[in-house]
């Protein structure tokens, strides 16, 4: 598991300030789709890829780092 915030002085609404706080889990895919409720949202994509890939994608939110970071440095990987 991740705990990961991070805070702005400019948040989504005008003038006011923001913190988010994430938390990732382990998990393993056992089946159905990937997808997204989200109606005007800030999701652009999302998708299941390998780890190895996630690298030389353009754009990802800081959190994928730190997750994968999180992720190698785990007992559960070694």
């Amino acid at each position: 598991m991740l705990v990961h915030s991070s805070t702005s002085a400019d948040g989504p609404r005008p003038t006011r300030p923001y913190k988010s706080v994430r938390v990732v889990y382990t998990a393993t895919i056992c089946g159905g789709t990937l997808g997204t409720l989200e109606i005007g949202g800030t999701t652009d994509k999302a998708a299941w890829m390998p780890l190895h890939e996630i690298k030389s994608t353009e754009s990802r939110n800081e959190i994928i780092d730190a997750a994968i970071k999180a992720l190698r440095q785990s007992p559960w990987l070694r």
